[in-house]
């Protein structure tokens, strides 16, 4: 009645401060971790005792991505090349600190020159050098495919030269083939696979197909869980 009493959000001599746990310019918005209608409530992923971290297997500034290689959507779950109470051993045939696939290694991006000088034997018009900057992190396998691996999860060995040893690349796959190859190591490595290839012919190996869709949120190769085959500038990088 006397106008001197501060709104609910507000406080100080002179209602000139946020309450506990309202910020913005009208003192109208929750505090990050704080929800409800009067921002009483801690959110669920901040620690419920005192609401200053983050719940376990929660990280980030608002605790809203999983730590530690947790994955799901409570941040529960451990992803599959990781196992254990807290997700901190690297499951079967998965290897190093980032439990990566046995025959991978990491690869840190950085800057180079891509493409080739215009003396090199057997260059290219499409070869123009210039400046490419990698950004995402990502995992190369030490060799190109082998045999072995090949016929580990295909029956037969397309390779022109089988006699060179099952340490030899296999050859004779078109790039179809080399997606399908993929999506069923993923499928073997219990992850889901990157491609989707539409209106196929002839049999696999051998297939020639109209289409292929990635398999991740946004469509990019970068949120494939599966196994891709690296960009030209990855490969190249390298």
């Amino acid at each position: 009645d006397a106008c001197d009493v501060c709104p609910s959000t507000w406080e100080g001599e002179g209602c000139d401060r946020c309450a506990p746990h309202w910020t913005g310019d009208v003192c109208d918005v929750c505090l990050g971790q704080w929800t409800g209608d009067d921002c009483s409530v801690c959110h669920p992923n901040w620690n419920q005792e005192t609401c200053e971290d983050c719940k376990p297997n929660w990280a980030g500034e608002s605790c809203d991505v999983c730590s530690n290689g947790w994955t799901g959507a409570a941040c529960d779950v451990c992803p599959p090349n990781r196992e254990g109470d807290n997700c901190d051993t690297c499951s079967t045939d998965f290897v190093g600190d980032f439990c990566l696939p046995k025959g991978m290694i990491p690869v840190v991006p950085g800057t180079f020159v891509m493409g080739s000088p215009e003396d090199e034997l057997g260059r290219k018009g499409d070869e123009t050098q210039h400046e490419v900057t990698l950004t995402h992190h990502f995992a190369m396998s030490q060799t190109e495919v082998t045999q072995a691996q090949w016929m580990l999860l295909v029956d037969d060995n397309p390779s022109f030269s089988p006699s060179c040893g099952v340490d030899c690349p296999v050859e004779r796959v078109t790039w179809w083939d080399a997606l399908t190859y993929l999506n069923a190591l993923s499928v073997d490595r219990g992850l889901t696979p990157c491609y989707t290839l539409h209106g196929c012919e002839e049999e696999f190996p051998g297939l020639k197909c109209t289409e292929v869709s990635v398999a991740s949120p946004d469509g990019s190769p970068y949120g494939c869980e599966g196994f891709r085959l690296p960009t030209e500038a990855e490969w190249e990088y390298t």
